[in-house]
């Protein structure tokens, strides 16, 4: 983590490259195929896993995952520790929550993708009001994307 904020070019302040300063971490993940997204959400105090798949949902998150999203979380804690951010105790501990996003989909395979980078660029840290400006697939669409 400290390497990629060190490498970033930011136009701002060198402050902007401090980790205190955020309040939304975003790790993309591709794991068997699929892509996901972990966002650290230290302003709300949880790791939230936004995911377009709605397939295996009464899978834990561990079972699901394989493990990764607790790894990333141990991983990012420990780092919060070592920079000594006044959060890191709060995150350690924070729970893990699955987003259940409305547009989530079961039969589309191929777009996670496109919508990890739309989650990226859209979620603020809740979901109450958050539209990512994808919708659900449904037989219709799938139609579509078959002719």
């Amino acid at each position: 983590m400290a390497t990629v904020l060190k490498n970033a070019r930011f136009k701002g302040d060198q402050k902007d490259r401090n980790i205190i300063n955020y309040e939304l971490v975003f790790v993309p993940i591709i794991w068997t195929r699929h892509f996901y997204v972990v966002c650290f959400n230290i302003k709300h105090h949880r790791v939230d896993v936004l995911d377009n798949s709605a397939v295996e949902d009464k899978l834990s998150i561990k079972d699901k995952y394989d493990g990764w999203v607790e790894k990333m979380h141990t991983a990012f804690a420990n780092y919060l520790r070592l920079k000594k951010h006044l959060k890191h105790k709060i995150m350690k501990w924070a729970p893990v929550v699955k987003q259940k996003m409305e547009w989530r989909t079961t039969p589309n395979v191929v777009d996670c993708g496109i919508f990890t980078m739309r989650h990226m660029e859209t979620y603020m840290g809740h979901i109450v009001g958050w539209t990512c400006g994808l919708t659900k697939e449904d037989a219709s669409n799938q139609l579509r994307k078959d002719s």
